[in-house]
């Protein structure tokens, strides 16, 4: 593999120019720190994104922000290598060091949810050892060891849906307290519901994209018609420190009359 110890080389590397280590799941500009500190490490050549992944590649870091869980951007990256071989691919959970998360029960629920959207791409039998933390202490050292480790030449393959199922008629809602947002619109688009995200600041402001739900209206256990909409209280964004995806700022009369509108649809009992 030719020099390319320059930044931009590494980080836009050309049709014949490959790097040993390439990272993908996030923005770019979020990477951008852990790439520097691999590079500075000595451990290979690295690259950002799924264009960048080859036959000279040696491992795959699929990123996710334990803050966010798997996002569009995570699929599209995933769905850009439908058809490649990645030799060595391993799970890298991106603790924001600006706004760590410290809950290990939301930590395992991102490590577990990615674990499965690999597995529908056919990148499975990832063991413990193929999950790392950034940050962490042992970080340089666990790739190295990922490095060091056999191939396993994972055949990447998009999903394929064969056959649709329709949510019911009629479905209790579950109970979201606590459940990070991103899961909790996943969950009820499943059931054939309409999230209806509303940023409450009297639950207090976060700069992180998908912050817990404080409330849920209709209550969980009430059973709604397909198609009702059920609202999402969580905490307003920290206008001082925005989070990179936008919740939605609503005044608190705002907030009442959508409450009140949820309270008022038809067929919920």
């Amino acid at each position: 593999m030719g020099d390319t110890k320059n930044s931009s080389n590494a980080t836009t590397p050309t049709k014949t120019e490959r790097s040993d280590i390439v990272l993908l799941g996030i923005a770019d500009q979020r990477l951008a720190r852990i790439a520097n500190e691999l590079r500075d490490s000595g451990v290979g050549e690295v690259a950002v994104g799924p264009g960048a992944v080859g036959a000279a590649t040696d491992l795959v870091l699929f990123t996710v922000s334990v803050a966010d869980g798997t996002q569009p951007l995570f699929l599209e990256h995933l769905a850009a290598l439908d058809g490649q071989v990645v030799a060595r691919a391993a799970v890298l959970l991106f603790n924001p060091p600006g706004n760590p998360v410290g809950d290990h029960e939301i930590i395992e629920l991102v490590r577990v949810e990615t674990l499965e959207t690999l597995r529908r791409y056919e990148i499975s039998d990832l063991r413990p050892g193929d999950v790392v933390s950034y940050p962490a202490a042992d970080f340089v050292a666990r790739v190295r060891a990922l490095l060091d480790g056999s191939r396993h030449d994972h055949h990447v393959r998009k999903p394929v849906r064969l056959t649709t199922t329709e949510p019911p008629a009629k479905s209790a809602v579950p109970s979201f307290a606590g459940v990070p947002l991103n899961y909790a619109v996943t969950m009820l688009e499943e059931l054939g519901m309409k999230a209806v995200v509303l940023a409450d600041p009297d639950f207090g402001l976060v700069n992180t994209c998908y912050p817990p739900v404080a409330e849920q209206i209709p209550a969980a256990g009430v059973v709604v018609p397909k198609g009702t909409s059920v609202g999402l209280l969580v905490a307003a964004p920290d206008t001082s420190e925005p989070p990179e995806c936008a919740l939605p700022k609503l005044t608190r009369a705002q907030v009442d009359a959508r409450v009140a509108e949820l309270k008022a649809q038809p067929g919920v009992r």
